[in-house]
């Protein structure tokens, strides 16, 4: 993300880069619990720390064949991580009205069962006949809510994908569903940047999503602010608890991308919105709407090792703010609130220029090899317990 400008994420960089290196190399083991990687300390949790799930972003849908999607995979086994995120593109599923093609996401499902990976799906992208475009929120969003209630019928316990694959191990079923990606950009919200009517899915997500499997969980993106028509910021929570104000009671959770430039220190010389200090804010601000045992999953956050600055850093640079990210969440009044850490991205991505922030995001260099912060995720996923 930049400080003013389109926001980043996964799905942009999946989209950018077309086809994914089928080289790269997956990785040996690291030995031992705590310490150095590399000239990183990666301290152990404090005593009593709560479980984190620690996940990857790598696009394995985007592998292109069978095989290079199992290679995706086994690199995220060889990281260490427990959980990777993934997009269930409404767009591609439901093509027409009624009519649904799973199989991509059927095929990437069984593939991550037998790596022994979580998934987090992300719910994005309206069909053409939902909306007025791909990153448009949808017109209605009681379509959008009977996708959610098919997807968590077909993938959440006990539905239908797994009693069609009996030998495939149901604990690896879908539990947790993120809604929508950075609603609050607008290059995520096309039509407008508008938290009533991402309020109106996210309930009508839920609502039918539980009807359809009640052992599914639901969460609702959130950052600080947004920049309302006319450019200015407003508040974003505040906004979505005045149009629906029992949601922040409905949901399981919230989903924050909190990127910053340099570390994850506080900086005051950058507004709090901007800093990753806002995510000690919008856990406050959760609290102050009604809702203050709601959980916060970080379901993206990197640093890019790019040429350009101050956007990026060097890749020693990116190993120690990973460390410090995970440093920070494990300690109160984070700990109490911060349940999952999503790091972006698991390679840096062909074809981009040395200045393109977007391109070198990853853990892994083009050539296959390790950047220091690929031993800072492995340890602290071994830390992780969860």
């Amino acid at each position: 993300m930049r400080i003013v400008g389109r926001a980043r994420s996964a799905l942009v960089a999946r989209l950018l880069a077309g086809t994914l290196v089928a080289a790269l190399i997956a990785g040996a083991a690291l030995a031992g619990c705590a310490g150095k990687a590399g000239s990183v300390t990666v301290p152990s949790p404090p005593k009593g720390a709560p479980p984190l799930r620690t996940g990857i972003i790598l696009n394995a849908l985007g592998a292109g064949s069978a095989r290079q999607r199992r290679l995706e995979l086994g690199r995220a086994r060889a990281l260490g991580v427990r959980w990777i995120r993934e997009q269930l593109d409404w767009s591609s599923i439901e093509r027409s009205p009624g009519r649904f093609r799973w199989d991509r996401f059927d095929a990437l499902m069984v593939a991550a069962t037998r790596a022994r990976l979580h998934v987090l799906p992300l719910l994005l992208g309206t069909p053409w006949w939902a909306g007025h475009g791909h990153f448009a929120l949808p017109n209605d969003p009681a379509a959008f809510g009977a996708f959610a209630a098919r997807a968590a019928a077909r993938y959440g316990p006990g539905g239908t994908f797994w009693r069609a694959h009996r030998r495939l191990d149901g604990r690896f079923a879908l539990q947790w569903f993120e809604l929508w990606n950075e609603p609050y950009y607008r290059f995520f919200s096309t039509s407008g940047v508008d938290p009533v009517r991402y309020a109106a899915m996210v309930r009508a997500a839920i609502v039918a999503g539980r009807a359809a499997n009640p052992d599914t969980h639901w969460l609702m993106a959130a950052d600080l602010t947004y920049q309302d028509a006319t450019g200015r910021r407003q508040q974003w929570l505040p906004a979505i608890a005045m149009a629906d104000p029992g949601l922040l009671r409905l949901i399981d959770g919230v989903a924050v991308h909190p990127y910053v430039f340099g570390t994850p220190g506080a900086d005051t010389s950058i507004p709090l919105p901007f800093r990753f200090e806002r995510v000690n804010a919008i856990a406050s601000e959760l609290t102050a709407l009604g809702a203050p045992r709601v959980p916060v999953w970080l379901t993206e956050i990197g640093w890019s090792t790019c040429d350009k600055r101050p956007d990026c850093g060097s890749e020693q640079e990116q190993a120690q703010r990973i460390a410090d990210v995970f440093t920070r969440v494990r300690r109160r009044p984070l700990s109490d609130r911060v349940r999952a850490v999503f790091i972006y991205h698991l390679h840096d991505f062909p074809g981009r220029a040395r200045s393109d922030r977007e391109g070198w995001y990853g853990l892994l260099r083009l050539n296959g090899s390790r950047k220091p912060a690929w031993s800072v995720v492995r340890q602290e996923a071994r830390l992780a317990g969860g």
